[in-house]
C-alpha cells in the first residue's frame, strides 16, 4: 500500500497504481477506502476492467450488493470468459436474495471454469433452495469429484436424497460423509434427523447421541433427540434434551414446543 502511494503521489495519472492500491486496500479489509482509490482510477480511465472487477469485489465486501450487481454485470459484458466475477456476482445475487439469477451467474461461472469448485458448491446450494433438486445433485456431484475427500458434498448430496423422498440413498451418502470424516457432527445429525422420520427411532437416537457427543454446541440435534423421545413417549428425557437446546439457542420455537 505504502510503495503504491508513493507511485501515486510522484504522478497522480499512474492509473495502474491507483488500481492496484484499491485492490491492496481491500484485500487489507479496508473497503471504503479501496473504493474511493478505485473511483479515482476508473475516473483517470473509465472502462478499465480489472478496476470496475474491483470495484464490485470491494462493494460485495462491504456490503453493497447492489452497487456490486452492477460493477460486476459489466465486467462480465466486458469479458464473458470472466469465471470469478461470474461467481462474484452470483453472490452478491445472493446477497439480495435474487437466488434464480444466483444460480445463472454461478453456472455461467462453472461453464467458463469446469473445475471451480466453490462455484458449484453455491450453485448447488442455489438450485436447492429453489427447489431445482436434480440440478442440485448434479452440482454436488461435481463437487465431490472435484474435493473426493471432503464430507460436505456427501452431507449436501444425503439431504437432497431426503429432499426427494429417497431416505436408503440418503443414508448411504451420510455414511461416506463418515467414512470420510467419522468424527462429523453434522453428517450424524442429518442421518439421526433422516432415521427420526423414518421410524427408526433407536438407530436415531444412536446417530444424535454420537452428533452431541461430538459437538455438545448442536442445537439442531439435541432438538431431534427431544422429538424422538417424544414420538416414543419418553416425556422426561424429551424434556431434558429441549432444554439443553434452547440454552444454546434460546429463539428455537420447534424447541419450545417440543417442551411445551
Amino acid at each position: 500500500v505504502d510503495a503504491y502511494e508513493q507511485a501515486i503521489w510522484l504522478n497522480q495519472d499512474d492509473v495502474e497504481s491507483q488500481r492496484n492500491h484499491g485492490i491492496a486496500l481491500n484485500k487489507l479489509g479496508r473497503g471504503d477506502e479501496a473504493l474511493e482509490s478505485l473511483r479515482r482510477a476508473l475516473a483517470r480511465k473509465p472502462g478499465d476492467p480489472d478496476a470496475i472487477y474491483n470495484f464490485g469485489l470491494a462493494c460485495e465486501s462491504l456490503g453493497k450488493p447492489q452497487e456490486a450487481i452492477q460493477a460486476l454485470r459489466e465486467t462480465v459484458r466486458i469479458n464473458a470468459q470472466h469465471a470469478d466475477a461470474w461467481h462474484h456476482l452470483g453472490i452478491a445475487y445472493e446477497q439480495v436474495k435474487n437466488v434464480r439469477e444466483a444460480a445463472e451467474s454461478h453456472r455461467q461461472a462453472t461453464l467458463v471454469k469446469p473445475d471451480f469448485t466453490e462455484a458449484y458448491e453455491h450453485l448447488g446450494a442455489d438450485y436447492r433452495q429453489i427447489g431445482q433438486l436434480q440440478e442440485a445433485m448434479q452440482a454436488w456431484r461435481q463437487v465431490a469429484r472435484l474435493k473426493a475427500e471432503d464430507p460436505e458434498a456427501y452431507i449436501q448430496l444425503g439431504a437432497i436424497s431426503r429432499d426427494m423422498g429417497r431416505p436408503q440413498e440418503a443414508i448411504e451418502r451420510f455414511r461416506q460423509a463418515l467414512r470420510l470424516r467419522p468424527d462429523d457432527a453434522r453428517a450424524y445429525t442429518e442421518l439421526g434427523i433422516l432415521y427420526s422420520t423414518t421410524g427408526r427411532a433407536q438407530d436415531a437416537v444412536d446417530a444424535l447421541g454420537q452428533a452431541v457427543r461430538i459437538d455438545p454446541r448442536q442445537s439442531v440435534a439435541w432438538r431431534t433427540l427431544g422429538d424422538t423421545y417424544l414420538a416414543a413417549s419418553l416425556n422426561a428425557e424429551a424434556a431434558d434434551v429441549f432444554q439443553r437446546a434452547l440454552r444454546i439457542d434460546p429463539r428455537d420455537q420447534n424447541s419450545y414446543r417440543g417442551y411445551g
